[in-house]
């Protein structure tokens, strides 16, 4: 029976004690002796993909509720940030008098070139 007792404390103990607060070298000691400790446990090979999966989640969520979530029309904290984006939205995408006229001015160039290009290919045809 002193036999088994002297092989049971002759193997390193590695429960921490619950009597007392650990040690931090006890307990850098223990981390250090089970490595898989340390390790994530679920997906533990993409950790680092995770996270940026998860960041990139908050931020769709984010810019979700603060620009398109339905708040039943009442005045609410995202009120202001949303018509300074619409106004910014309606700049962008609208076309000024000058855009407008610049673009008439190039239909009709483009429209004499398929005119021009038509009468000319009549020409060129040779009956047969």
């Amino acid at each position: 029976m002193s036999e088994s007792k002297q092989q049971k404390s002759s193997k390193p103990n590695f429960e921490l004690p619950t009597h007392r607060a650990p040690n931090p070298e006890e307990v850098e000691r223990y981390i250090k002796e089970r490595p898989e400790l340390s390790r994530p446990f679920i997906l533990p090979n993409h950790q680092k993909h995770l996270v940026a999966v998860t960041w990139l989640s908050c931020a769709a969520f984010a810019f979700y509720f603060v620009f398109w979530h339905d708040f039943q029309q009442q005045e609410h904290c995202f009120s202001g940030i949303r018509r300074y984006a619409s106004r910014l939205k309606e700049r962008i995408f609208s076309v000024g008098e000058e855009e407008e006229d610049a673009v008439q001015k190039r239909i009709e160039e483009l429209q004499k070139k398929i005119e021009a290009k038509k009468n000319s290919s009549k020409d060129d045809v040779i009956p047969t």
